[in-house]
């Protein structure tokens, strides 16, 4: 069967609820029950999620080549949730100078864990995501929100976790 049909299907509408998926998956991590569907460990999926957020604090140190910009800034002004689920589905794998979003493939669990938690306690704090996006420009914290929970539900949703 492939892959993409056995998915997990989640729906996270908050910060609330990325942290109770988080919470879940190394729960369950650390119990032996997670099965990866696709090419990351829990470890490596939650790692790659929490890097992510920590760019939108802090800045990307890498920016995707892109087609035409203006394309890009129509589809956005018109239709950004759009373009954003577009971006983030399964398949698509980093060109070489976004390595920065790549884990390691020995990252432990107990690290990755601690890098998530981390920047939903920066969210929690009330510290504003503001930084230019690694495609285009700026996006408003909400709209980081938005984006970071659609990003985690599609790492997690490689993640199967047994009862």
């Amino acid at each position: 069967m492939n892959t993409m049909n056995r998915r997990r299907d989640i729906q996270l509408s908050t910060i609330d609820d990325l942290e109770a998926e988080v919470d879940r998956l190394v729960e369950a991590a650390r119990a032996g029950r997670v099965e990866s569907l696709g090419k990351w460990s829990a470890a490596q999926a939650l790692w790659h999620v929490g890097r992510m957020i920590e760019f939108s604090f802090d800045g990307f140190p890498f920016r995707y080549l892109r087609g035409y910009k203006w394309l890009t800034l129509i589809l956005r002004a018109i239709a950004w949730r759009w373009l954003i689920r577009m971006a983030l589905r399964p398949g698509f794998n980093n060109p070489p100078y976004a390595v920065a979003l790549e884990p390691d493939p020995a990252v432990s669990l107990d690290v990755a864990a601690a890098l998530i938690r981390q920047q939903i306690s920066r969210i929690r704090a009330g510290e504003q995501m503001n930084q230019a996006c690694s495609v285009e420009g700026p996006y408003s914290h909400d709209q980081w929100i938005y984006i970071h929970l659609r990003h985690a539900e599609l790492h997690f949703g490689f993640l199967k976790m047994a009862e």
